[in-house]
């Protein structure tokens, strides 16, 4: 499953699309000196690349906020929990970071096998929240495909390529496949200036 695309790349697409069409219109414009064609890019460049990136910052806070829910609704407990479970949450943690720091998968499996068999569902959410943070393919995967499960696999999925990217090594806001929507490519013109002196050369455009 590939991450959905965010209402922020489609906007980004559209703002890069007229980019290339407006940088192309200022290339061919036979009327502008080299100087008034370097002058006008600058201008389109650094304006464009302020749009995207204020969008991939809206991108940003959208995937941030996605995850958070989605964490709370796969391994979190709800805002009405009574204190027992919030106690309990407390306790199930300290098991598991007891059996991540032992750096044995094997106590780990077991720890949740005893989660299932017990029917401990508080203690098994905090299996799956270290099972995320670490990057534990194989008990997330346990996990989406115990019976019942079967309406979180969509958005466990989705939880997991936030956090671990879709080839499951990084985080999915940092993968730069996901991002080259927010980059503006310099036109030829003034691929040379580094993007200060490009702002510079913007700023006294016409």
């Amino acid at each position: 499953m590939t991450l959905p695309k965010t209402k922020q790349h489609e906007q980004a697409h559209e703002l890069k699309t007229r980019y290339l069409s407006q940088v192309a219109a200022v290339q061919n414009d036979n009327r502008l000196t080299p100087e008034g064609k370097r002058s006008k890019l600058a201008k389109l460049h650094a304006n464009t690349v302020q749009q995207l990136s204020k969008l991939k910052r809206e991108r940003d806070a959208a995937l941030t906020t996605r995850r958070a829910d989605l964490e709370r609704q796969l391994f979190g407990l709800p805002a009405t929990a009574p204190t027992s479970d919030t106690v309990s949450y407390r306790d199930a943690l300290d098991r598991v970071t007891r059996a991540a720091e032992a750096k044995d998968d094997k106590a780990m499996h077991q720890l949740y096998d005893n989660a299932k068999l017990t029917g401990d569902s508080i203690l098994t959410k905090a299996i799956l929240g270290h099972a995320y943070r670490s990057g534990s393919a194989d008990l997330v995967n346990r996990y989406l495909n115990e019976p019942g499960n079967e309406a979180l696999d969509q958005k466990g999925v989705e939880l997991w390529q936030l956090m671990r990217g879709d080839d499951g090594a990084g985080d999915q806001m940092t993968n730069a496949t996901n991002d080259w929507v927010f980059e503006a490519d310099k036109p030829a013109e003034i691929r040379a200036y580094s993007e200060s002196i490009i702002q510079q050369m913007a700023a006294t455009a016409e």
